[in-house]
């Protein structure tokens, strides 16, 4: 059923984000719509596509209980589900253990699927365990099979809002696109947004690709939270992010929040005008010496480019050793791709300077 759009865009509108959005977050989120959030891109270039009135998914139970009953999925038998080729439909909807706001929104949204007919087996699990199950594979890793039916998952764009999009096209199936979601058109538009150098022409691939995404719906975008954190004023004052009174790169980092994969992730890109200057390092040295000293972190990773020598010459300096090639790790203008080097960081070899 989760391969028909029609059954899909009946599940959207029985998912009421207002209400997930305030129940499971309180104040510190706003209802989502597509995978490219609102409100953080640079002035000119706002990368966030929202769906006019006319086309935006709302909250109406009727109207998904009338789009199944269109599209055949009807309750013939009067047992109160629906029935999918003579058989109930029933569906797996998986929260996180460590995730209240999925566990909170998890119950509403399998309440919601009952009122419409579907039969759902709603379970916390593990983080793990469930990010392990859209890479399941059979035949000693030869086959690749996925198996899940529906989870909520945080999830945490690029800064080029092009490669979060990108990371949806078919290539990217049994990598970085769980809903194993497949568009020809979505497919041509990622390639050429890659390319075009206009940049309100870029925009508007852009913009097209999450419509297309929105309307076939291989995803529901329930929520954007706010990323919060506490400091010590008195000992942080924050980041520094001007050089000579002008933005000269972006700095940024991923935590892995499992107890038994606690790590971190960094990644840096500094201007070509003022290479040479000690920007980047220091940068990465600040962002390193807080996650481990603040966050508590032991073990940090960063993956440059394999032919990025000046890159990977800074963080050997920083202390990091080479791992291995990650091969054709991510997609260059044109559509091709290129190989990364991951290298890892232990605390106790960190060079504080």
């Amino acid at each position: 059923m989760l391969r028909d759009v029609r059954f899909r865009q009946a599940l959207t509108w029985a998912v009421d984000r207002q209400k997930c959005a305030t129940l499971g977050r309180g104040e510190f989120a706003r209802p989502g719509t597509t995978i490219i959030p609102p409100g953080q891109w640079p002035k000119g270039f706002d990368a966030h596509w929202e769906p006019a009135p006319s086309e935006a998914f709302g909250f109406d139970l009727d109207k998904a209980s009338q789009l199944l009953d269109a599209a055949g999925y009807r309750d013939a038998n009067g047992d109160g589900v629906r029935e999918y080729k003579g058989k109930s439909i029933s569906l797996r909807l998986w929260a996180r253990s460590d995730s209240t706001a999925s566990q909170v929104q998890g119950k509403l949204i399998a309440g919601w699927f009952k009122d419409i007919g579907l039969h759902i087996d709603f379970s916390v699990i593990d983080p793990g365990a469930l990010s392990d199950s859209p890479y399941a594979t059979t035949d000693g890793g030869a086959t690749y099979a996925p198996d899940y039916d529906m989870y909520l998952w945080d999830s945490f764009g690029y800064i080029d809002p092009g490669d979060t999009l990108s990371s949806y096209v078919t290539d990217q199936i049994w990598n970085w696109n769980d809903p194993c979601w497949s568009s020809a058109e979505f497919d041509r538009q990622s390639v050429e947004q890659y390319s075009e150098m206009d940049t309100q022409k870029r925009l508007d691939l852009l913009h097209r690709m999450q419509q297309i995404m929105y309307v076939d719906t291989p995803m529901v975008v329930v929520d954007y939270p706010d990323t919060l954190e506490a400091v010590n004023t008195a000992k942080w004052d924050g980041w520094t992010r001007f050089l000579g009174g002008a933005v000269v790169g972006c700095i940024q980092y991923h935590e892995e929040t499992d107890p038994d994969y606690f790590s971190a992730a960094v990644d840096i890109f500094v201007s070509t005008a003022v290479h040479g200057r000690g920007a980047g390092s220091d940068a990465m040295r600040t962002l390193i010496a807080w996650l481990i000293d603040a966050r508590g972190h032991h073990r940090l990773t960063v993956d440059p480019a394999a032919l990025n020598g000046r890159a990977i010459h800074v963080y050997e300096k920083l202390g990091f050793r080479p791992v291995g090639v990650l091969r054709q790790y991510e997609r260059v203008a044109g559509g091709g791709w290129r190989d990364a080097l991951l290298m890892e960081l232990l605390a106790a070899e960190f060079v504080r300077g």
